[in-house]
């Protein structure tokens, strides 16, 4: 297989203000929106993944300790979504052709 030249980056630094809880972790059948997320990534076998996380990093890193990635930290989460579309968009390689973005909410 021919590795793809794409990076895809998935967003997953907010604090779920209005949910109350972390909405990657909230549990879609048996695991995590993010897990989900980053599982899906995986399989189209990209050049690289590239995951921004901000708020509690440490737990939602626990969740992916497994999978073939990169993290992402946005110590600058609280500033708003731009700031995790910056930092991840900084962090891709140079290798890169295009970047996929994604959210971590929307497992379908």
């Amino acid at each position: 297989m021919i590795p793809s030249s794409t990076s895809i980056i998935i967003l997953a630094a907010g604090s779920s203000t209005r949910l109350g809880i972390p909405k990657q972790l909230l549990q879609y059948g048996d695991k995590s929106l993010l897990r989900i997320i980053v599982e899906k990534a995986l399989v189209v076998h990209p050049l690289e993944v590239i995951v921004v996380l901000g708020f509690e990093a440490e737990r939602m890193a626990d969740e992916l300790e497994d999978l073939a990635l990169r993290i992402v930290i946005n110590r600058g989460w609280s500033e708003g979504v731009a700031s995790s579309l910056r930092a991840g968009v900084n962090s891709v390689s140079a290798r890169a052709k295009g970047a996929l973005i994604s959210l971590c909410d929307q497992p379908a």
